[in-house]
């Protein structure tokens, strides 16, 4: 019996119960105040937490079996019995329903909703350098085994191009996670407060814990001892595990990047990852200058 059938039989048993011992004092659960058993109360709860499904429940398009009751089969194109037992046939199934439902996949990921519709097939390649780039880190989520740091000016689309290997990673049934550099010191000097109940390790611990790690803009932040101290451990895990698969976005090349930050990092990061240069015109210009160079136009006034 699998687990919504479970929780079916004892929400039956308990129903029964509660209507032969008419409640409180003559063998029954206390009744809650609305009426309702306690115990029943929280079995629906959680069934209906884990148990989303429609009035006939979703098929398996393998097998024609009902599956996916349970939320954390809703994010498989098979059954677990299935995908189980026919690895290499499910392989492009997978990656084609992961690609398909990439925000929901991104989401999990921790990914902001304005890159989770970011993927290979909807990068704008302007010109030879970007075409490359895109190109060599295609070949990378085929073939690839190191990390990729991927370096360039400002609004090249650096950014859209490393959550799109995150999401080929992924596809390739690997846990993923994005992490913005500004974001984890934030939540790293928190861990130092007195009212904080997150240990710095438990916040590097959620980072390199993973299969595949996005690091978003290294480099911007101030350099402090503390920053270096953070990004070190990062290193010094990766490169000691070989996990995670780091994927880095940073304006700086890598030996700008050991300069401020640490030599040690960017030694790290040279031999764990393939450098990847993604140029070209900023998107961000270019919308601007699509827009004579204005600032947003507000009624009334113009902020330029």
């Amino acid at each position: 019996m699998n687990e919504p059938e479970k929780i079916g039989e004892v929400l039956k048993e308990v129903r029964r119960d509660g209507e032969e011992g008419n409640g409180a004092g003559e063998g029954g659960v206390a009744s809650s105040p609305a009426g309702k058993n306690p115990v029943v109360l929280r079995l629906e709860r959680i069934a209906a937490d884990r148990v989303p499904w429609s009035p006939d429940g979703p098929i398996c398009p393998k097998c024609g079996s009902p599956w996916g009751r349970l939320a954390s089969e809703q994010f498989d194109a098979w059954c677990t019995q299935c995908a189980r037992e026919h690895p290499e046939e499910y392989k492009p199934v997978f990656r084609a329903w992961v690609i398909e439902h990439r925000a929901q996949y991104l989401e999990r990921a921790g990914v902001p909703l304005a890159f989770r519709c970011c993927g290979f097939d909807n990068f704008e390649a302007r010109d030879g350098n970007q075409r490359r780039a895109l190109n060599a880190v295609k070949a990378w989520a085929v073939n690839g085994t190191l990390g990729l740091y991927l370096q360039g000016p400002p609004g090249t689309g650096k950014t859209h191009v490393g959550v799109a290997a995150l999401l080929e990673l992924i596809a390739q049934r690997r846990d993923g996670k994005y992490v913005a550099v500004h974001e984890l010191l934030l939540k790293a000097r928190e861990s130092f407060r007195d009212r904080s109940n997150r240990a710095l390790s438990v916040i590097l611990d959620e980072c390199t814990r993973t299969d595949a790690l996005l690091l978003d803009d290294l480099g911007v932040e101030k350099t402090t001892e503390f920053a270096r101290e953070v990004f070190l451990s990062i290193a010094d895990r990766a490169y000691g595990r070989r996990r995670p698969v780091l994927i880095v976005t940073s304006n700086l090349e890598l030996g700008a990047l050991g300069r401020k930050i640490d030599e040690r990092v960017g030694d790290r990061l040279r031999e764990l990852c393939l450098l990847v240069r993604v140029g070209g015109v900023s998107y961000r210009r270019r919308i601007a200058a699509g827009r004579g160079g204005r600032g947003a136009q507000i009624s009334g006034d113009s902020v330029s």
